[in-house]
């Protein structure tokens, strides 16, 4: 179970830069492709849309071919920087291990996905005192990618 824990934290923090968050080698050019309809969508206190049908969605999406998937294409979606945080909202109440601790904040109040996705956790602690989540981070799927195909192994302590 703790290995889980870890796990689901470690994958979220990666997939939240799916969205071309951070690496350099990546062509970010904005697509001119308006937003799907069908996936226009907004905050409500308590009401979380299914995380499937906001994936993919990119304030900024890459475009062109992902050199660390077989250089199959990026599967981002014109969207925009709220889909992102609701996206995030979704999956994190969908499969974060203590979803029920998580606040439910208007994610328009926020300035970046980043400062979103850092505040979407609990803020619990154990009785020694240390936070219940200690491993709650974000990479940029660049830097993850990079890593993970050099051989180099991430150890977690969790």
């Amino acid at each position: 179970m703790r290995f889980a824990r870890c796990l689901l934290g470690f994958s979220l923090g990666l997939s939240l830069f799916g969205c071309g968050g951070g690496g350099t080698s990546t062509t970010t050019t904005p697509v001119t492709t308006p937003p799907n309809a069908g996936n226009t969508t907004s905050w409500i206190q308590g009401s979380f849309a299914d995380s499937s049908v906001l994936q993919n969605m990119c304030e900024v999406p890459r475009v062109g071919n992902d050199p660390y998937n077989e250089n199959t294409p990026y599967p981002d979606k014109q969207g925009t920087a709220l889909q992102e945080k609701l996206w995030i909202r979704s999956y994190s109440h969908e499969t974060y291990l203590w979803a029920d601790e998580l606040r439910d904040n208007d994610p328009r109040t926020y300035s970046s996905v980043l400062d979103y996705f850092n505040q979407l956790k609990t803020f619990a602690t154990t009785e020694s005192g240390k936070l219940k989540d200690q491993f709650h981070f974000s990479q940029p799927y660049d830097a993850y990618a990079k890593e993970a195909q050099s051989g180099t192994r991430i150890w977690l302590w969790c």
